[in-house]
């Protein structure tokens, strides 16, 4: 084994425990912010230590200016601006903007190349899809289940958000986007369409 390199089961095991601090920080934030904070350095210093990248469903999930834990509603605000998610920190002001339409990285290896049909091929796809709609219950395990089941079985999804949660369906539209790790392709006052392709077995 080389100077200085790593064997495969160590970094398995850092990337396990990097995945379960940034969980417990989301589960911790509201009763005890300031354990979420520690719980990002933690695994911040894990990644630093084993040269490892951060997911990037975890690396939006803390400011790269003051390293807070970010909560969308509570210490940070989302919003679709162009064709950008626009994070903003309410603690020390700092801003990110991630392209909401990039390129996919196959886990664990290279680029996997994804061609995106044009998107008014799939607003006309949408006219003939599932809508699920988004009402007072919100996000939860039972609605991005189904989110879920319907993109691996159509790749277009439309949702429909409720009038009386107008002013949080920016960020509920990011989390899903990043709980099934989808595109979103329009968004149009309270209907959104999203896109995944479906991947190939075997390859």
């Amino acid at each position: 084994m080389r100077r200085g390199r790593r064997p495969k089961w160590i970094l398995k095991i850092a990337e396990e425990r990097i995945n379960i601090l940034f969980s417990q920080a989301d589960e911790e934030f509201n009763q005890h912010p300031e354990r979420s904070h520690r719980y990002v350095e933690m695994a911040r210093n894990i990644a630093k230590k084993y040269n490892l990248k951060l997911p990037d469903k975890w690396n939006r999930r803390f400011c790269h200016s003051c390293h807070q834990f970010l909560k969308p509603g509570l210490n940070c605000r989302v919003r679709l601006i162009n064709s950008s998610v626009v994070i903003k920190c309410l603690d020390c002001g700092h801003v990110a903007r991630i392209p909401y339409i990039t390129e996919k990285k196959k886990e664990g290896g290279g680029k996997l190349n994804i061609i995106t049909p044009p998107k008014k091929e799939l607003m006309n796809r949408s006219l003939s899809t599932i809508t699920i709609n988004i009402g007072k219950s919100k996000i939860n395990e039972n609605v991005i289940d189904e989110i879920k089941r319907q993109l691996k079985e159509n790749e277009v999804v439309k949702l429909r958000f409720s009038k009386g949660i107008s002013a949080e369906k920016q960020n509920y539209i990011t989390e899903i986007i990043e709980k099934s790790n989808s595109k979103l392709i329009d968004f149009r006052g309270n209907v959104a369409v999203i896109f995944k392709k479906r991947g190939k077995l075997g390859g």
